[in-house]
């Protein structure tokens, strides 16, 4: 049984790792911010010329809510900014920057890491005619055992 991805979920959260990435990156460039500044982050990422789509977004107020969770997993209110949280632990020495990686390395680290969370028959495809399928692996769930098709994907200004 081949699980299939659920696109609308695949579209959430490609907004949330949106959010995530503008908040690390304005704490990363201004070191503070406020809330709009992360609204404006949003229109220039994920709008598609329509200025519908970010009052779509923002009309919701479950929506404004869920952003204002994600910005307080990293950061903490200091007045009216939003600063890095401090009481968050910070990568290692020994992190791996990903954004470095070629893109046959990274889905040898994605490779290694399905495999520390319990997948089995880990087999990376890669190369042509591999119809986007990087990896394909097994997990036992309950009595079943379940396979699986990944896509790997890693970018400069981001990585999924």
């Amino acid at each position: 049984m081949w699980c299939v991805v659920n696109l609308k979920l695949l579209h959430q959260w490609m907004e949330v790792a949106v959010i995530i990435i503008s908040v690390l990156e304005l704490l990363n460039s201004k070191g503070k911010f406020v809330l709009e500044d992360v609204y404006f982050e949003l229109v220039n990422s994920l709008c598609d010329g329509n200025p519908k789509t970010i009052a779509q977004i923002l009309e919701d107020e479950s929506h404004q809510k869920d952003i204002e969770n994600l910005i307080a997993n990293y950061c903490q209110k200091d007045g009216q900014y939003y600063v890095e949280r401090k009481d968050i632990s910070k990568p290692n020495e020994d992190a791996i920057d990903i954004s470095i990686l070629s893109g046959t390395d990274f889905e040898i680290l994605v490779q290694s890491l399905l495999k520390e969370e319990g997948y089995e028959n880990v087999i990376k495809m890669g190369g042509a005619g591999d119809l986007s399928v990087d990896i394909i692996a097994s997990k036992r769930q309950q009595d079943r055992l379940l396979h699986y098709i990944f896509q790997c994907k890693r970018s400069h200004s981001f990585c999924i």
